[in-house]
């Protein structure tokens, strides 16, 4: 365990597993789970010397809480659970301390959430939520020490309990099954892969033996075939219960564990399974019983000792065959079990007493025979043997036939008096031992051997009692569970640790159920065991059945006589336990589990039946129902378990944000139903900008330490960092921002010396500071979110370190809120006959609408819309966009007036004596308005109210119709203005930003006008607004006045210079942040970064250089939507340095263009404007773009003249200097009619356009992965060739008179020929085949040939063959084993390990004799790749079979030798399966799809993926398929068959399905063209109404109350004329790919370790990695252990591909493994980690 030390105590009376784990370094522990005997616990505590820190409970029972109250005040120590516990450790009940009569509740300090990483004494562990026994329960994994305290979610061998307040049967499944069951997958997958030469867990194939082994093999399971059914029975057992509930798992690697059970018991013939394993292994089917050894190399002949564990294969084969569906595996698991459980008990217990030897005293074999003894440990052929291979002692005898310990046991109980006697017999088989030990311990004493020098002790003598207590007492259960537990209770620290739960539950199960029985049973689809107990005088049967189907299941209960009795109904995925009635005939039915049912709010897309973790881009509302009439359903949101003390279901839920939705149904007289589970993830809208607030702002810090200050954590680069000087936990960095801002993320890089806990704190003042986020830290990046909240500063303030050292951060980052866009509410204000129905909608995907219908400003509390409003009357709705972590959007407002109705903005308000309220009619009709007590409040013909006294008096407003509307009004005492005060009083603020004041109004509860009027003395310096944000405008002294009636208020506004690089890196200003950038006619290969590199905001990056020497080059910036231009005022680029004093070009233009075709010239700058920069501005050219007018959404830098080193630049840039960027609407044209993309033939993709109608005159551009391929096309199909394997995107425009369309944009994947795929599988027919190399160097590499030929391609070197070092000619030979058609063989292939490694020209040659070879390939100049692959002409060959192959290598890069890792010959696709023909998908009905195929009658089989994931595998023939239950829209359907292991590429077809149509209500008022936006209508006083709508698609229009509205369609924008470049070659107009504004699939591509060098004395290893393009850095880590456990693994951030790695220890062996990564609104986006590489240590 490393530095730990744990201590196992059992306290209260439930024997609960109290833990002591102490640090033995510092001497500091925790406590886990103190469930009672607080002095006990403080005794141990005491013993082994530690320093309490803290108390973690797996769950709040009282069992596990008892003495938690009792040792926080002992030791003052914290208390952590999780915190879905919260309401169960408060509540007496639930927590079950009521029931022990000792009710209690308990406090905790720190509640944990799932995968929160927690340091405790120096112990590093993660909290993993386990929900099921109890809402909260959880496991703490010490990753370290490989330590997991599972608390009550699992014991050795079962799980917990559910039938507790909060417990859930199908929570706990699904704990285990997604939490606990990931490591159980990572060994079994690690035994299934193949890692290289230091990798000791995989799996061998003997191909002349016939049989699997694994090279680190014990008792003979390699060198013998011993134990095969042992070891593999385990395997498939952990297999079977992994691919219950892992699909992908089964997928990826069914046929690798059919390999285990086909190994040892395999049920088909030889010939008829390959004849790759022999029938039964190790199964005697003449003897009913198992061998363990291999070939029977006993005198007396094989031998079996481990009964129990052959009895666990079969049920492992039986599992298998179950999750595989496979009736060969379940009739042979049944038949092995059934079998081998009767030889058991005659062969290894005598069960009938005819069996052995002594049985039959009446033959005189059995006279000379008396067997002492009434179990045998061993059975061989030819006799029988009382011992085992470590010990002779009757535990282990009997003990070895009944482990493992599970339910399959309780086979012995069946039978009461037989089982009752072999545990008798064990008791007496020992006493009959210690009997005979003290005989000779008398004899040993007597000799003058001492007692603790004698070998037989009886005192140390192994009993059932003090040794295998965990299996003796678990089987004595079966008969006489009270005496075992009786056992148990006084004995049971005698037991192992890690057994004791087990222990208990199994004896705990016998004790309640009694013991399994045949006199009834459980029949139908599904099975069930049924359990009897007789307790005086009364017999109770009790079922227990297991429903893992999706659907009710009924299940019949017969008698022994197969009379049926009863039924139960059991609920899908639902475990039910029931007694039986044995007097009538009954039916038991579980109430239905509710389902879910969840529509998106703004597209009324339906998705049925939601179960588990689903993700939505959008709003949800949410309906519950259940299949049982009058059921009432409960639900909770928080992730507690329901009950019907919650909330009970009436209408829909509507989801917006992540949420966990449980439910349970609950119906009289019905059990209750089991829960169902949904856990929400609403992906929807970015919350947060992706510009850094904090990058460069000013820094400080409570310490640092050298040169690592505060401003290295926020200079946008990682190989800076900041480090607190004082090694104290109270530090804190924080940052200036400038001015307030709404920041809702921080993320935080932390280096090595983390903070374990630490606070996110803001500030607007840097004095008054709010905690937003709590956080527990780990080494790498966090990022905290949270509520918008105001802030100009933001700090980390630490609260505890995780290291000794001082908190050191690379970089912290802030983030700003995003605002919400406004909703839209139809019908728009205006008058309308009749009811109206009134819908709202938001472009916000994840958003909630909130509103009101009285005219206040809706808030975040308001109500919240779920479908159409009916309106009969006038009304005002008011709407706003609410997204969790936005800003609240601005209002809108619709003022709906039904003619001949009135209603008021207020229905009640409050208005002092003195003051006056406005009250505003809603109708088409004159109003009066009267008030019915006068002397309290007036109102006059306008409707303002006035106070005259306290009281209350309703105000009346009375159409000319008599229609009326009223509001109350209560009039109270005035509450006087005394100060207002602004703070802060003095502010310093950058140029071109903004700032809020704070205005205080005292008392704040006035009753007067607080109407504020906004001053400021100089607005050329600042201005103010009348919600007092003051707005810098140029460098100077303000004063800014606020004023209330005759009370002033001042503040002092300094405003300060900002910078251009200040404004570059900010978002507010710089549009262009982040967007992408095209260099053309080609960036210069090898100069700099990226592309990406020039759009960061960061002057101080990596540059980049347009192709060298080159004339007309540019730099073209998609500012991925269109702008006004007019609010775009400065363009900026900053080069890269002054070349020596030469100015870096000769002037350039700038031009605009809105399609990425067509530029216009709009500015022309100088030669002496860039050197004016160059010389006095740091190489950062700015240029005013005032007065440049039209849209604009790409702007190239154009380069006429050619630069020897190309133009290179490190930034270019987009400034609004005034932040008012505004989005310009564009005119399109129209797409194709139809883009058809297809890649039929290697290496080329077709595509076809159809053109619309009348576009006979448009011409189409075609992109591929947005870079132009060649001229403007017409209409028609066309190619594009010599191109590499992957999946590319086609993007086709529409151009016509200077527009553009919006494209259409198909993805096709292209195949290049390879079949490096298959070298593993039978189409390569080389594989296994005897080769021989000429010339193998003896001093590296591999010594082993044969390894050229096992189908496996690697880059280690340990792996691959050397040829000679030195020698330049190397000859390979190969002899296929058997003469093979050349018609059947398609190419040769070779594996180099790397490209200084290669042969550049070599020959092939084949022959079918070995004497005449003909040569069939001569390769030449051969460039490097990882597989080398040469297609073969058959037609040259002048034979008709091949056998041999002769591989000559030459003229390559050999001074290490050709090192080789495969060379193969490859068949043609007769080894192949068929592709399936004739595909038709339809959608016959809703949410159904029909799947129909023909295919070939070869034997294959048919697998079926909807949407890239599984619907059916291996079926047996093609045909006709329905799958229900598919969601609404369009799919991709694809069928693959399967032969010989390959899977085909399968063919594909599209198929839209519609949703089962619901009843919409029909609106009474047209619809607005699609394009339409409205904007916030306005109300004039004249009583019309203005709406305004977006540019390009309606004017504006003035609608009087009893007029219609008319649309006219707008022009087209018009543009300021200019040059109109053409061609690259006279004036650089080259098209531009469109790229999209957003949902940009970003994918980063795989990195390699190149080389990994390390001298044996030095503790720094030289790192080179393949450059991947477009990545901001690469993740290193370097392991002392090929598996990268986290103890051994260093792992670093780099910005660079070639790099130093310090800090590791001398003439250490290390690995190397590293992955690139780029950077995503702020986020890091990660590639595939790289190939392990081992360093290579130099002397």
């Amino acid at each position: 365990m490393g530095k730990i030390e744990i201590r196992n105590l059992l306290v209260s009376e439930c024997y609960t597993n109290c833990y002591l784990c102490k640090n033995k370094e510092t001497g500091e522990g925790f406590i886990v789970d103190p469930g009672e005997n607080e002095l006990k616990i403080s005794v141990n505590i005491s013993k082994m010397e530690m320093k309490p820190v803290a108390i973690i409970l797996t769950h709040g029972h009282y069992d596990h809480i008892g003495a938690v109250n009792a040792l926080k005040e002992r030791y003052g120590i914290k208390v952590y659970v999780s915190e879905a516990e919260k309401e169960l450790i408060g509540d007496k009940k639930m927590n079950l301390s009521s029931y022990f009569d000792s009710p209690m509740t308990i406090e905790a300090d720190e509640f944990l959430k799932d995968g929160q990483k927690i340091t405790l004494a120096g112990i590093n562990m993660t909290f993993i939520a386990t929900p099921g026994h109890t809402p909260g329960s959880g496991c703490y994994y010490l990753e370290d020490n490989e330590i997991l305290f599972s608390g009550d979610t699992l014991f050795h061998g079962s799980r917990g309990r559910t039938d507790f307040p909060g417990g859930s049967e199908s929570e706990i499944m699904k704990s285990i099954r997604e939490k606990l069951l990931k490591k159980l997958k990572s060994i079994m997958v690690d035994w299934f892969t193949y890692d290289g030469e230091d990798d000791d867990c995989y799996l061998i194939y003997n191909k002349d033996w016939g049989t699997l082994y694994y090279p680190e093999s014990s008792f003979g399971a390699n060198a013998a075939i011993c134990d095969h059914h042992f070891t593999y029975g385990y395997f498939m057992f952990g297999a079977a219960v992994l691919a219950t509930y892992d699909k992908q798992f089964y997928n990826d690697y069914k046929d690798m564990i059919e390999l285990l059970v086909r190994d040892y018991a395999d049920p088909k013939e030889p010939e008829d399974d390959g004849n790759m394993f022999c029938k039964f292994r190790a199964f005697d089917q003449y003897s009913g019983h198992s061998w363990a050894g291999g070939y029977a190399d006993s005198d007396s002949g094989n031998n079996q000792e481990s009964a129990s564990e052959a009895l666990f294969s079969w049920v492992g084969m039986y599992l298998w065959g179950e999750v595989s569906q496979n009736s060969t595996y379940i009739d042979a698991g049944a038949y092995g079990f059934t079998t081998e459980m009767e030889a058991i008990e005659q062969y290894w217990f005598d069960y009938d007493e005819t069996n052995w030897l002594g049985d039959h005293p009446d033959r005189v074999a059995d006279q000379a025979y008396d067997y002492p003894f009434q179990g045998t440990g061993q059975i061989y052929g030819a006799s029988m043997g009382y011992g085992t291979y470590f010990g002779g002692q009757p535990v282990y005898v009997y003990g070895i036939q009944w482990l493992p310990i599970s339910e399959y046991l309780t086979n012995y109980g069946m039978n009461q008096e037989k089982c009752a006697k072999i545990y008798q017999g064990l008791v007496d088989d020992t006493n009959y031992a210690i009997n005979i030990e003290k005989k000779l311990f008398d004899q040993d004493l007597a000799n003058g051997v001492s007692a603790d020098d004698s070998w037989h002790n009886p005192d140390k003598y192994v009993t059932p009692d003090n040794g295998w207590q965990h299996i003796t007492w678990p089987f004595l259960s079966q008969t006489n569970a009270q005496s075992a537990y009786d056992k148990f209770e006084a004995n049971v620290t005698n037991v192992q640790v890690e057994d004791r739960a087990n222990t208990l539950w199994f004896i705990s199960a016998m004790d309640q159920l009694g013991y399994r029985t045949n006199d009834y049973m459980v029949t139908g689809n599904i099975t069930g065991s049924v359990y009897r107990k007789d307790t005086n005088g009364k017999t109770v049967y009790t079922a227990e059945v297991w429903n893992a189907t999706d659907k009710t299941q009924t299940v019949a209960i017969k008698d022994k006589f197969g009379k049926q009795i009863g039924k139960a109904n059991i609920g899908a995925k639902a475990f039910v336990s029931f007694n039986i009635d044995t007097e009538k005939q009954f039916e038991l039915t579980q109430t239905a589990t509710p389902t879910v049912k969840a529509t998106a709010l703004a597209t009324g897309k339906v998705t049925e039946d939601v179960t588990g973790k689903v993700t939505f881009d959008d709003t949800q509302l949410v309906e519950l129902s259940c299949s049982d009439a009058n059921a009432k359903i409960y639900y909770t949101t928080d992730g507690t378990i329901p009950t019907t003390e919650s909330k009970e279901y009436t209408g829909k839920i509507l989801i917006s944000s992540n949420t966990t939705l449980k439910a349970v149904a609950v119906k009289d007289g019905y059990l209750d139903s089991a829960y169902s589970a949904t856990v929400f993830e609403i992906a929807g809208d970015t919350v947060s900008s992706s510009a850094n607030l904090g990058l460069k702002k000013k820094a400080t810090a409570s310490s640092s330490k050298g040169a690592n200050t505060a401003d290295m954590a926020f200079d946008g680069t990682t190989d800076t960092r900041w480090q607190a000087d004082n090694e104290a936990d109270d530090e804190w960095i924080q940052v200036d921002l400038g001015s307030v801002q709404a920041v809702n993320a921080v993320t935080i890089n932390w280096e090595a010396a983390y903070a374990a806990k630490y606070e996110i704190q803001v500030s607007t003042d840097g004095k008054e500071w709010t905690t937003v986020a709590k956080e527990n830290g780990m080494v790498g990046e966090i990022t905290s979110s949270f509520a918008a909240t105001k802030a100009r500063y933001v700090k980390m303030q630490g609260v505890s370190r995780g290291t000794q050292y001082g908190y050191s951060i690379y970089e912290m980052q802030v983030f700003g809120a995003v605002q919400a866009k406004a909703p839209t509410i139809t019908p728009v204000s205006g008058t309308y006959k009749g009811t109206q129905t009134v819908t709202m909608s938001t472009a916000v995907k994840g958003a909630e609408i909130k509103y009101t219908t009285d005219g206040a400003t809706p808030t975040e509390d308001s109500a919240t819309y779920e479908g159409p409003i009916t309106v009969d009357k006038s009304v005002t709705i008011k709407a706003v966009t609410y997204r969790k972590g936005m800003l609240l959007s601005d209002p809108v407002q619709s003022d709906i007036i039904i003619e001949g109705t009135i209603s008021l903005n207020k229905t009640e308000a409050t208005v002092a004596i003195g003051n006056k309220l406005q009250l505003s009619a809603i109708t088409d009709q004159s109003v009066t308005f009267s008030s019915d007590n006068a002397g309290v409040a007036k109102v006059d013909a306008n409707g303002l109210v006035e106070g005259v006294s306290k009281g209350t008096a309703t105000i009346t407003a009375k159409a000319a119709n008599g229609q009326k509307a009223t509001c109350k009004i209560t009039v109270t005492d005035p509450v006087h203005i005394t100060s207002i005060e602004i703070a802060p009083q003095n502010l310093e603020i950058k140029n071109k930003t903004s700032e809020t004041l704070k205005l205080t109004i005292n008392p704040s509860n006035t009753t007067d006008d607080t109407t504020v009027t906004w001053t400021s003395k100089d607005e050329k310096i600042a201005t103010v607004n009348d919600a007092g944000t003051v707005t810098a405008k140029s460098e100077g002294t303000t004063t800014i006045t606020a004023k209330i009636g005759k009370l002033e208020a001042t503040c002092e506004v300094t405003v300060l210079p900002i910078t251009v690089e200040e404004m570059v890196a900010d978002g507010q200003f710089n549009i262009g942040l982040g967007k992408n950038v095209v260099a053309l006619p080609n960036k210069q290969n090898g100069e700099g970064g990226s592309e990406s590199d020039i759009t960061d905001g960061n002057f101080e990056g990596k540059h980049i250089a347009t192709a060298f020497a080159t004339t007309g080059t540019s730099y073209t910036l998609d500012l991925g939507d269109a702008y006004d231009s007019a609010t775009i005022d400065k363009l900026v680029v900053k080069y890269k340095e002054n070349n020596g004093g030469d100015t870096p070009v000769n002037g350039y233009e700038i031009q605009y263009s809105t399609n990425g075709v067509d530029f216009e010239t709009v500015k022309k700058v100088t030669g002496d404007s860039v050197k004016d920069a160059c010389e006095n501005k740091n190489c950062v050219d700015t240029q005013d773009m005032t007065g440049v007018t039209g849209a604009v959404r790409y702007i190239r830098f154009y380069y006429p003249e050619a630069y020897t080193w190309g133009v290179q630049v490190r930034e270019i840039a987009a400034l609004s200097t005034d932040k008012n960027a505004k989005k310009a609407e564009l005119q399109y044209c129209d797409d194709p009619a139809e883009v058809t993309v297809k890649s039929d033939k290697y290496c080329q993709i077709t595509y076809t356009i159809k053109a619309g109608e009348n576009q006979d005159d448009y011409k189409y551009m075609v992109y591929l992965n947005n870079n132009l391929v060649g001229d403007r096309v017409t209409a028609g199909t066309y190619t594009i060739d010599n191109l590499d394997a992957g999946t590319y995107t086609v993007k086709v425009v529409s151009y016509y008179n200077k527009l553009t369309s919006k494209g259409i944009s198909k993805e096709v994947k292209v195949d290049d020929g390879s079949l490096k795929d298959y070298i593993n599988t039978v189409r390569n027919i080389s594989k296994g085949a005897k080769i021989t190399v000429d010339k193998v160097y003896e001093g590296e590499g591999n010594q082993d040939v044969s390894s050229l030929t096992d189908g496996i391609v690697s880059d280690n070197n340990g792996v691959c063959v050397h040829t000679e070092h030195g020698a330049q000619t190397a000859t390979i030979n190969m002899d296929l084993g058997e003469n093979y058609l050349i018609s059947n063989i398609e190419e040769f292939l070779i594996a180099f390990k790397a490209d200084n490694t290669y042969a550049k020209t070599y020959t092939v040659e084949f022959s079918a004799d070995g004497q005449n070879f003909q040569e069939m390939i001569n390769v030449k100049d051969a460039k490097y790749k990882d597989v080398m692959e040469n297609k073969i002409d058959p037609s040259t060959y002048n034979y008709d079979t091949v056998r041999y192959v002769r591989v000559k290598l030459n003229d390559g890069s050999y001074s290490w030798g050709y090192q080789i890792s495969e060379v193969a010959i490859m068949g043609t696709d007769i080894y192949m399966p068929v592709e399936p023909e004739g595909l038709v998908v339809e959608s016959p009905t809703y949410n159904t799809v029909t799947v129909t195929w023909t295919g070939a009658d070869n034997g294959q089989t048919y697998w079926v993926y909807i949407d890239g994931k599984v619907k059916d595998m291996n079926l047996a023939s093609a045909g006709t398929y329905t799958y229900n239950n598919i969601d609404a829209g369009t799919h991709i359907v694809k069928v693959t068959s399967r032969l010989n292991g390959i899977e085909s590429k399968g063919v594909t077809k599209e198929v839209v399905v519609a949703n089962q149509p619901t009843t919409t209500p029909e609106l009474t008022t047209t619809t607005k063209p699609s394009e339409t936006t409205t904007q916030a209508p306005t109300i004039n006083p004249s009583g019309t109404t203005e709406v305004t709508t977006k540019p390009g698609e309606t004017t504006q229009a003035t609608t009087k109350a009893d007029e219609t509205t008319k649309s006219d369609a707008t022009q087209a924008p018009t543009t300021k004329s200019g040059e109109n470049t053409s061609d690259i070659g006279n004036g650089g107009n080259t098209t531009v790919a469109p790229s999209a504004s957003s949902d940009i699939n970003v994918k980063v591509g795989k990195t390699k370790v190149t080389k990994a060098t390390k001298k044996k004395r030095t503790t720094k290893a030289k790192i080179s990695l393949k450059k991947v393009a477009g990545a901001k850095g690469y993740e290193v880590r370097v392991s002392t252990t090929k598996k990268f456990k986290a103890k051994k693994t260093i792992t670093k951030v780099f910005k660079r591909n070639k790099l130093t790695f310090k800090k590791l220890k001398k003439n250490k062996k290390y690995y190397v493994q590293a992955r690139a990564f780029t950077v995503i609104n702020g986020n890091k986006k990660y590639g595939p980690w790289s190939a392990k590489k081992k360093m290579k240590l130099t002397k």
